[in-house]
């Protein structure tokens, strides 16, 4: 194998943990379920979104028919996404207890994947999860495009609802934006809406990956935008500092100081965003 794990860490933020990670031979994955907007899941599990981060999470560790990237070793990462599409869309199929009620009811994650060779990292990502690669003194983040880092388009609502309101609740202000939480989730994988993984697949402009050259030694963090909170909403560390923490501390310890840093939050007014806490995930590896 050309990557080993160093640690990894994943929490949940409720009842149910939504996010996902593991590693198979050259491949290594973080999931992040979207959480559902729905009244009750489609599916019978906990949550649609926990159904379906599980049935990507097995299907990259077991590698069905299309998705069997030991066989096509040649197979373009990009693809990967439309492949998960066709094997989640029969999947849910078999399993839905009745039809969606629109698009916002299709499960979803994001997600990010990377196949590791001795030369390169192949990756690809859709929606807001994180790669940071580094390497010989450099930290380089790929993945999740920085625009969309830590959800700046419902902190600046919350943040506009919560200077109208005498006494604003954290719970309150997630009222106030479910609306445009759930009407942006009927976008999902249209080319007017946004891209994550799920039961169609994304347009192409949504899936970003690429090669990048890596030594042995090098060190990857996979993470969802949950543990990246600390960099993209607490902004209490860069990238290089997280990656570094991660190596030194160990994950679980900055998963503890992300939970410390929300519970001094509780009402969400120094850091606007919709939910409190988010269940968060982080892979670290490292090339032999």
């Amino acid at each position: 194998m050309p990557i080993r794990t160093l640690d990894s860490a994943s929490i949940a933020s409720g009842i149910e943990n939504e996010d996902r990670c593991g590693t198979s031979n050259c491949l290594a994955w973080v999931i992040d379920g979207a959480t559902d907007v729905g009244t009750d899941p489609v599916t019978g599990a906990a949550s649609d979104a926990s159904w379906f981060a599980d049935e990507v999470h097995r299907a990259l560790a077991e590698q069905p028919g299309k998705l069997d990237l030991h066989a096509d070793p040649g197979l373009d990462l990009a693809e990967l996404p439309a492949r998960l599409a066709d094997h989640t869309s029969a999947a849910f199929a078999a399993v839905r207890r009745r039809e969606p009620e629109d698009r916002f009811e299709y499960p979803s994650a994001s997600g990010v994947v990377i196949r590791a060779s001795a030369t390169e990292i192949q990756f690809v990502s859709v929606g807001d999860c994180t790669l940071i690669l580094a390497q010989a003194g450099a930290v380089t983040r790929l993945g999740a495009d920085l625009r969309d880092a830590g959800d700046q388009r419902l902190a600046a609502a919350i943040a506009r609802f919560q200077k109208t309101e005498v006494d604003p609740s954290a719970e309150s202000a997630r009222r106030h934006v479910w609306p445009a939480i759930k009407a942006q989730r009927n976008k999902l994988n249209t080319p007017s809406g946004y891209g994550v993984l799920s039961i169609v697949p994304p347009p192409p402009a949504f899936v970003r990956t690429g090669r990048v050259e890596a030594v042995p030694g090098a060190r990857l963090l996979l993470a969802s935008d949950g543990l990246m909170r600390l960099v993209d909403v607490y902004r209490v560390m860069t990238v290089q500092a997280l990656v570094e923490a991660a190596r030194i501390k160990g994950l679980a310890a900055l998963c503890n100081e992300l939970r410390r840093i929300e519970a001094g939050d509780s009402r969400n007014v120094s850091y606007p965003r919709a939910k409190t806490s988010d269940d968060a995930t982080g892979l670290l590896l490292e090339i032999r």
